[in-house]
């Protein structure tokens, strides 16, 4: 699928900073269109967006450092770390469940504990539990359990991503987020990753295993994708192997998933696409506008974000527009000596203001107690409960997230811009709690007891 990907690949030094060419027209594409590609991102009120062409910026358009919660794309990202696991021989693509030591709140059965490493990460492991982070699409359509052996069947389900940062984890002795730093964004020379922006996403109600959520900015994301589109070498380093690149993006005869990557062949788009449908591509996708496109045929990279922390989601299908406009741009070949600059990224019109930056504070388990019980809102219920020395929030629509402390009575949500503020009586004990979201702030009282 990748081969021949390499030819008049103009390099970029893994720890230098981006450069971009000086107008469109240095890379071969056309300003006007790439004009007509920005209005459309700044009608849809876009977060970023961020192109590549050989190595160096085509286009960067937005609040391109900021570090905008990735949802699925995730995903993507720990095929990187599983990636480097495999290939130092801590982990076997037919290492199963039941070798791996995996079981959960429901026990697994003897069938389910045969899923094989492989499986997880084609998502076709026959494991139908609950699992953190998981939307209620996801719930709503789960499977049966039991209804599918491991391997025969492609549903997207998070308990398999899930799983795989804790078999990661137990199997290198390093977390997800320190792997990441180190093996990922530190020899990439990505500019504004941090190791606090990976988060153990727990739902103790659902799981023993969390979701590892990122934040990523559109310009670091980029890096990640040019990694791919380079079959993982980064200057004179090779950070991932080929094969698993090879292995990742190939697609199977009844699925367009590879291994944690959405893969699209050439010919598969047809007319509603036709710059795209010429070649062979791969993408990660994440709730409201995460999107991170590899055509390594084209020497592209395209990503987009949309801005989910204040709650301006931009529908896939924009997405996919956006990186079909910007190809289809392209009206020849690169200057042979492209004059190149400084990234100037063009801030759309509205943008939504930057999330608080906010880190939590040590805060004595034992005042969580009081803050413990059921509230009501406006058409929710909240329940909160302490585990395991932590505070979390139960939704009556089975949401599920941990609240981190700002102060004893102010907490935040890693995943989203929601902070909730508890109001106590004289004894200390809580009698309500107002939540704040990007467009209001709710209050809540807390039921008796």
């Amino acid at each position: 699928m990748l081969a021949a990907l390499l030819l008049c690949f103009v390099p970029q030094a893994p720890d230098s900073a981006w450069r971009q060419y000086a107008t469109p027209d240095q890379a071969g594409f056309s300003s006007e269109r790439i004009a007509e590609a920005w209005a459309l991102a700044d009608e849809r009120r876009s977060g970023a967006v961020f192109a590549v062409h050989r190595g160096h910026v085509l286009l960067a358009w937005g609040e391109v450092e900021r570090r905008y919660e990735c949802h699925s794309v995730r995903k993507s990202l720990m095929n990187a770390l599983i990636g480097i696991a495999v290939g130092e021989k801590k982990l076997a693509l037919d290492d199963t469940l039941a070798e791996l030591g995996i079981d959960d709140l429901q026990p697994l059965s003897e069938t389910e504990k045969r899923a094989t490493l492989t499986d997880l990460l084609g998502s076709r492991s026959g494991v139908y539990h609950p699992a953190a982070k998981e939307p209620a699409d996801m719930r709503a359509e789960r499977p049966a359990r039991g209804s599918h052996a491991p391997g025969e069947f492609f549903f997207y389900n998070n308990w398999d991503f899930n799983v795989l940062g804790a078999i990661f984890e137990r199997a290198t002795q390093t977390s997800v987020a320190s792997a990441f730093e180190q093996r990922i964004a530190r020899p990439l020379g990505m500019e504004d990753f941090r190791q606090r922006d990976v988060f153990a996403e727990l739902a103790p109600g659902s799981s023993r295993f969390p979701a590892h959520a990122f934040r990523l900015s559109a310009r670091d994301l980029a890096r990640f994708g040019e990694l791919y589109r380079m079959r993982g070498r980064w200057g004179e380093r090779v950070l991932l192997q080929p094969e698993w690149i090879e292995r990742s993006t190939s697609p199977r005869p009844d699925s367009d998933y590879g291994l944690l990557w959405w893969l699209h062949r050439a010919g598969s788009f047809g007319a509603k696409y036709p710059a795209l449908d010429q070649h062979d591509s791969f993408a990660a996708r994440g709730t409201g506008g995460q999107f991170l496109l590899v055509v390594p045929g084209a020497d592209f990279v395209f990503v987009h974000r949309g801005d989910t922390d204040n709650e301006r989601a931009v529908r896939g299908p924009d997405c996919w527009r956006l990186a079909e406009m910007v190809l289809a741009a392209r009206t020849g070949t690169a200057a042979q000596k492209p004059e190149l600059v400084a990234v100037r990224s063009k801030h759309f019109s509205e943008p939504g203001p930057e999330r608080p930056d906010h880190t939590p504070v040590a805060v004595d388990p034992a005042a969580f107690a009081a803050l413990a019980g059921e509230y009501e809102y406006p058409g929710m219920g909240i329940r909160v409960f302490v585990h395991e020395r932590r505070l979390f929030a139960r939704r009556s629509d089975g949401e599920e997230v941990e609240l981190l402390p700002l102060s004893p009575t102010r907490y935040f949500m890693f995943t989203t811009a929601y902070e909730i503020e508890f109001e106590l009586d004289a004894s200390g004990r809580a009698t309500g709690a107002r939540l704040k979201t990007p467009g209001a702030t709710i209050a809540g009282k807390r039921n008796p007891q």
